[in-house]
């Protein structure tokens, strides 16, 4: 098994930890695909080195994603991955056609934020997260802008403490993300 982690900026600065931390301890192989937007040190992991303050206009800050799509679109057809841990509403947006078409229902899509992409990407989301294996969010307020789904999760920031629940949760089988508990 072989699991992608996608993050929408440096992982010092990502909610992801505890995937990371679940993964380890599950001696389950996965690798992370960043954009370095800090320009820092991100040895071990894929990463987008391109800078981007969040003061740049939309036009630029559009144009940066597109090159960050195009960056996890290659390493995710050079690694060929089993599983893909997708974070961030905007770049989840802009790989639904990718995700659709090489990893529908293998992939687990974890919303921490509203964005402001939703406005004009609303039929999208819906099928983003149809199609996802799982949809995990942090706080039952999101059902509020969120599409209607029996695939949501509300967890907050430890979503995989499998230690202290009774889940069959299980990333070696075929139905991967697809259980109802977490």
């Amino acid at each position: 098994m072989k699991i992608a982690i996608v993050i929408s900026s440096n992982t010092f600065k990502s909610h992801l930890s505890y995937y990371f931390d679940f993964l380890d301890i599950q001696k389950i192989q996965y690798e992370i695909i960043c954009w370095n937007r800090r320009m820092m040190d991100e040895s071990g992991n894929m990463s987008y080195n391109v800078s981007q303050a969040e003061s740049k206009g939309y036009f630029t800050r559009f144009y940066s994603y597109i090159g960050y799509k195009k960056f996890v679109i290659d390493c995710l057809d050079k690694n060929k991955y089993d599983r893909i841990i997708i974070s961030t509403i905007a770049i989840a947006v802009l790989l639904y056609p990718y995700l659709n078409k090489h990893y529908r229902r293998k992939y687990l899509f974890d919303i921490r934020d509203y964005s402001l992409i939703l406005k004009f990407t609303p039929f999208i989301l819906k099928k983003i997260i149809n199609d996802s294996s799982a949809t995990i969010i942090s706080s039952a307020g999101f059902l509020h802008w969120l599409p209607k789904s029996k695939k949501y999760f509300i967890t907050h920031n430890s979503p995989l403490d499998l230690t202290n629940r009774n889940t069959n949760f299980n990333l070696q089988g075929e139905e991967c993300f697809r259980k109802k508990t977490f």
